[in-house]
């Protein structure tokens, strides 16, 4: 209520809106952007090349409130047609486990909710590994869940 007081004394007083960021604007005579650079050149039509970002597989992990871990991977155009993922589990640099029984085929995540309570403090060194024709080709990528509460 007390801005829209102001603002009406503002116009009825001094002849202007109270809130105009530049006073060119307030009589809407000109434009308010007076840039000081070489207008960009219009665009028409496509690009000639497709222009690709380089992706990696961006493996990365995050501690759920009740204890587990949530695990996410890209999928990359690159990959061969029906790719499929191995997701194996180590503790402090030690031998790895594999957590799916079957390769992971339908989706690009994965939770870990079977983590033992006893590594709770330990770093968990995640690795996901693309199985091509039934061949696993070695850590595609890496995530380190670190120890304690912190992720």
């Amino acid at each position: 209520m007390d801005r829209v007081v102001l603002s009406v004394v503002m116009v009825v007083v001094l002849g202007f809106p109270a809130f105009a960021q530049d006073p060119k604007e307030r009589d809407y005579l000109v434009p308010a952007l007076s840039p000081k650079h070489a207008d960009k050149p219009k665009v028409t039509g496509w690009a000639d090349k497709r222009i690709e970002e380089k992706l990696d597989r961006s493996l990365t992990v995050v501690r759920l409130s009740d204890g587990k871990a949530y695990l996410s991977w890209r999928l990359l155009k690159s990959d061969p047609a029906g790719a499929v993922f191995n997701l194996y589990r180590g503790i402090d640099g030690g031998s790895q486990e594999r957590l799916n029984a079957e390769p992971i085929s339908a989706t690009t995540d994965f939770v870990d909710a079977k983590i033992p309570a006893e590594i709770s403090g330990a770093d968990i060194v995640y690795q996901i590994r693309l199985v091509v024709e039934g061949k696993e080709i070695q850590p595609v990528d890496e995530a380190v869940l670190k120890g304690g509460t912190g992720a």
